[in-house]
Formats: structure tokens, sequence, C-alpha cells
């Protein structure tokens, strides 16, 4: 196990979300011996959903991207995890955004990183991380992320849809799925808008008038 991640690629394709999961592994009270998390017990429950959870932290760097508050996040690393075979996970959202100094900051804990302290930073722009942090890569495992294929965002839709009840045309999901240009969080977004805006009633001509799409962007 690594104590530093990078995920880096487009917004919307999952590193947030995998970042979550990794966290749920590490902290799950009832792991399976595979390693994976259970998903129902209060640990994951709190971690999936972005809710406060005390060993694993969640920064947005657009908002925390100074010295001070990387230097608050290396002090909050220096204290164990709550229990006792678990770890404390910090996943820092936008991690582009953090200035040089902050990165600077960062660098002593990185490099010389508390037991069972795991950090991920996850960004869309990686090559500016790479202009402001190059020493910080080279002790990160980094992971790039694709776009999602048309057809996994559709069968990810219809089984949405199943759970709701809600009939769709095969056309319809591709069209939202093409909307959404590989993100599956876009796509999940415009199904919201879909089902809000035509009641349920889902069509390939209710899709594009919802989505404002003219002739040649069927």
């Amino acid at each position: 196990m690594g104590h530093a991640y990078l995920f880096s690629g487009p917004r919307g394709v999952g590193k947030t979300t995998l970042a979550r999961i990794l966290a749920m592994a590490l902290n799950c009270s009832a792991r399976e011996e595979s390693g994976e998390p259970c998903g129902e017990c209060e640990t994951c429950a709190r971690i999936w959903s972005g809710q406060t959870a005390l060993d694993v932290i969640e920064i947005d760097a657009a908002s925390n991207r100074g010295v001070d508050d990387a230097r608050q996040l290396r002090e909050r690393a220096m204290y164990a995890p709550s229990q006792e075979d678990g770890f404390k996970v910090f996943i820092v959202d936008e991690a582009h955004m953090l200035t040089r100094e902050a990165w600077n900051a960062l660098l002593k804990i990185l490099e010389e990183p508390p037991p069972r302290v795991i950090f991920v930073f996850a960004t869309t722009e990686p090559q500016k991380v790479q202009q402001t942090a190059a020493p910080v890569l080279s002790r990160c495992q980094r992971f790039d992320f694709r776009r999602i294929g048309t057809s996994d965002i559709m069968d990810r839709l219809a089984i949405v849809l199943e759970q709701e009840g809600l009939p769709a045309p095969e056309d319809a999901l591709r069209t939202i799925a093409r909307k959404a240009d590989g993100g599956m969080r876009d796509a999940l977004s415009l199904l919201d808008q879909v089902i809000a805006l035509t009641g349920g009633e889902i069509s390939q001509e209710s899709v594009r008038q919802v989505l404002g799409l003219v002739d040649n962007e069927r």
C-alpha cells in the first residue's frame, strides 16, 4: 500500500469515487477477506456519502489552497487513526489549485509519512501539478483515468432507471450518454434533469428537447 496517490483525468470519471472506495476498504469494520468494503456499515456509509468521518477527510483545494491550509493538513496527519487497524485518508480534490508554497509545506510529510496515513490527490490538470510540485509527484503513485465509453454509461443509466421503475428506449439513453462526453457524473445529472422535466416519460424526442439538441446532435 502506497502512502500517496495522484488520480488524474477528466471531470466526472470517478476519481473522487475511487478515492472514497479506497478509504472505505481501508477502514470498513466488516471488510471481506478479499479486501472489499461491505458498503453498509456506518463507516462505509459516511465515507461514501462524503459526510464527515473521523479518519477520512476530504479537502477542496480550490478553496483551501494556501500554505496555511497545507500546514493545517500536515498537522492533522500527525495524529494516529481513531481505530488501531484503521487508516487516516486525506482526499484532496482539485489538487492543481494548491500553490507552490502549499505543496512545499506538504513535501516533508510525503517524504517521511506517518504510519497508516494516506494521501489521495485528485486533479483534472496534472500538468499544473507537474509545474508546481514536481518533487511531490515523484512520491506519488499516479493513475490516469480515461473518459468512460458510451456503452458503459448506457449500462449504468439503464440500471438506475430499472431501480426507479422507469422505462426508456435505448436511443434515448445513447443520446444522454453521448452528451455526457465520457463523464458518468454528468450523465447521471442529465438523466435526473430528463426525469424531472418529463415526469419520467422518457423518449428520444423528450431527451433531445430537454438537452436542447438540434438535429445534427442526435
